[in-house]
């Protein structure tokens, strides 16, 4: 009973057996690694190169954090000069946003009662000049310009805060003006 059914169905499965080693070798050397590269950069590598590649760049990432730690540690003069003039410069441009912010939270609604018309940075970075004037409905104008030069006084890195004349004077419509001009000089720790 094997025998006639090994006669019978010998030759369908040899030849299954052959179709199926001839597919699977044309597919695997089609679909090999050695056929797909991987571009880094503008080096083309291998897929089946990737593992070493991948091992060169880390021994070049540590060789280069090596000579890092070397340039770190021997200062030069002129590396610690700059160092050290950098610890002395007032961070001016956090100062504005900080000037603007206080400005901003005497914004009520509609109505911004603090306008900033000029501003002047000395070129060493140790003054800063504002100029504008503060515009209330009633009279309380100068009770604003007052309350923005305490906060501006409070501000890190403002050493002193020369006041301004404390003027105003009434418009036609009912509101109070009063113009100001402030000078913020910094510290430099």
């Amino acid at each position: 009973m094997l025998l006639p059914a090994i006669s019978r169905l010998g030759v369908p499965v040899f030849l299954f057996g052959v179709a199926f080693l001839i597919a699977t070798s044309v597919l695997t050397s089609l679909v090999t690694p050695d056929r797909f590269p991987v571009r880094i950069g503008d080096t083309v590598v291998r897929l089946i190169d990737l593992e070493a590649e991948q091992k060169k760049l880390l021994q070049e990432k540590s060789a280069l954090e090596m000579t890092s730690g070397l340039f770190e540690e021997s200062r030069t003069p002129v590396l610690h000069q700059l160092g050290l003039l950098r610890s002395h410069i007032v961070p001016v441009g956090r100062l504005l946003l900080q000037i603007e912010e206080s400005r901003v939270s005497f914004r009520s609604g509609d109505h911004d009662p603090i306008v900033l018309a000029s501003l002047q940075i000395s070129g060493s970075g140790s003054r800063i000049l504002l100029g504008g004037e503060v515009r209330t409905p009633g009279d309380s104008s100068m009770q604003t310009l007052a309350s923005f030069v305490d906060i501006l006084r409070s501000l890190p890195h403002v050493a002193s805060v020369r006041e301004p004349e404390y003027t105003k004077h009434q418009e036609t419509d009912g509101t109070t003006v009063s113009p100001f001009s402030i000078t913020l000089l910094l510290d430099h720790d």
